[in-house]
């Protein structure tokens, strides 16, 4: 199974930077920043040129590093010669960067978030979603599996529409029932039939 690969593009609204599955180019969805809808279209669309430039710097940089490694090679071997361990600069693993929004199912799922309602103990997984295609999506579900901090398993929320138009959005709120609910992760979100 290999990893899922993710592309990087601007809002043509706003110029927030957006991340995306690589899948999912093309596609419309809305802006996580200033909700506009946009085309996740990734940088290289910039035509075949840039593409050529691109693969020939990395067939230059492919020979240099082939020289390089055969100049090692033919380098006489001393005693006293030892290799450094190999280490990231600063001691420290890069972070990858968050995902913006997860598409599945034909929908789009910006950023949500725990909403407790002002003064009130009810609580909800808040967010939006988008339906990316080009048909109305009816008996739209989702669900999301709930844990406490320590990652113990806490059951379920959901929402539910009738009715997802084509390339609208829907501001779900799916009601939280346990108050140690402190990570909500995505179990489904598909049409019902």
């Amino acid at each position: 199974m290999t990893a899922p690969v993710y592309l990087k593009c601007a809002c043509r609204h706003c110029g927030g930077h957006i991340e995306f599955p690589a899948a999912a180019a093309g596609q419309s969805a809305p802006c996580p920043h200033c909700g506009q809808l946009m085309e996740l279209t990734p940088p290289l669309r910039r035509g075949a040129l840039s593409l050529a430039w691109l693969m020939v710097g990395l067939l230059v940089l492919a020979a240099g590093g082939l020289l390089a490694f055969k100049m090692v090679l033919s380098r006489p071997s001393t005693s006293s010669q030892t290799l450094p361990p190999a280490a990231v600069p600063g001691g420290e693993l890069p972070v990858p960067t968050p995902l913006v929004g997860l598409v599945t199912n034909g929908f789009w799922l910006g950023k949500y978030e725990f909403t407790r309602t002002p003064g009130s103990s009810l609580v909800y997984v808040t967010g939006n979603v988008s339906n990316l295609t080009d048909q109305v999506r009816y008996g739209v579900r989702l669900n999301f599996r709930l844990a406490d901090s320590n990652q113990t398993s806490l059951g379920k929320a959901s929402d539910y529409a009738a009715k997802v138009d084509a390339h609208a959005l829907w501001h779900f709120k799916a009601m939280v029932m346990d108050s140690q609910a402190a990570v909500a992760g995505l179990e489904s979100l598909r049409e019902e039939k």
